[in-house]
């Protein structure tokens, strides 16, 4: 899945981004830029790459340190953290959001965490 499915704002981060036109109007269901509002639509259009702790077990075994999460969304709590060099996705943070770079590592809830240090 393209990164920009996963910033918070994608009106900022994706220019040609446009909610009135056919094409982009169901992009992750509407929610261009992520809020209270629209929070469900977010979740369900990227769904398809939410991993469970035991799947990480499960691949962490095989892929080791090649298998790494660029990316933490935290909608209860409105944080945005991106372990992406390449491009300042933390500076694209939709509004009222605390967009953050870091290790997404550092955010994650201990359980989870734990999956993916071994």
């Amino acid at each position: 899945m393209p990164p920009i499915y996963w910033v918070t704002d994608a009106d900022y981060y994706g220019p040609n981004y446009d909610p009135s036109k056919p094409s982009d109007s169901d992009f992750r269901g509407g929610a261009g830029k992520l809020t209270s509002a629209n929070a469900e639509a977010y979740l369900q259009a990227v769904k398809e790459d939410f991993v469970s702790p035991d799947w990480v077990k499960d691949h962490y075994a095989i892929y080791h340190s090649d298998l790494r999460p660029v990316f933490l969304v935290d909608i209860d709590n409105s944080v945005f953290v991106s372990g992406f060099y390449d491009v300042d996705y933390e500076n694209h943070a939709a509004p009222r959001w605390q967009g953050i770079f870091d290790d997404p590592l550092n955010y994650m809830p201990e359980e989870v965490k734990k999956a993916w240090t071994g």
